[in-house]
């Protein structure tokens, strides 16, 4: 009731075997909070921290390039679900992985998500949120990208970039009415 867990290890044809998500959760028995330990999706903006199953399009979009997918470390977050209002938090201390090609990744990272969702009728829901990551960096860093499908090479290659340190924030919208959605 209070532990969750997760193995998930990626077979796709033409991309070489990797581990996906491996963490153990703990969910607290009286407060809205839960923590997880191991590798999972690093909390950092809407797409990101959307399942698959739940995307528009096929594809995550093409900023997704400058996001790390999953992270080894810890994380705490919460849902505060009333009525028609949801809030959520996340802190993550992250050790940085093969998704950005870190030279060296005994660096840790920080993470942090807020966003607020509503209802104001039964017919709409307005998302608002914000998310910041800081990482060091010794030296350089890299940023590669191909879709997720898994179908083509890469197309994106920054190459080797001179830098002491990664800093990333967004800032989210998404409507919804009915079978119409818009979402930045």
């Amino acid at each position: 009731r209070h532990f969750t867990y997760k193995f998930q290890y990626d077979f796709a044809q033409n991309n070489p075997p990797k581990l996906k998500d491996a963490y153990i959760g703990f969910t607290a028995p009286v407060l809205p909070v839960k923590a997880m330990v191991g590798r999972f999706r690093t909390p950092l903006g809407l797409e990101g921290h959307t399942s698959g199953m739940d995307l528009t399009f096929m594809e995550r979009g093409l900023i997704s390039t400058f996001l790390p997918s999953r992270n080894t470390g810890v994380v705490v977050f919460a849902d505060s679900n009333r009525q028609s209002h949801n809030i959520h938090y996340a802190v993550a201390v992250i050790r940085p992985q093969s998704d950005f090609d870190l030279l060296d990744t005994n660096l840790l990272g920080l993470s942090t998500r807020l966003s607020y969702s509503f209802a104001p009728r039964t017919d709409i829901l307005v998302h608002l949120g914000g998310d910041y990551m800081r990482r060091d960096v010794d030296g350089t860093t890299r940023f590669l990208q191909r879709p997720e499908s898994n179908l083509a090479p890469q197309f994106a290659d920054t190459g080797s970039i001179g830098a002491d340190s990664i800093d990333t924030a967004i800032a989210e919208l998404a409507l919804v009415r009915g079978p119409w959605s818009f979402q930045s």
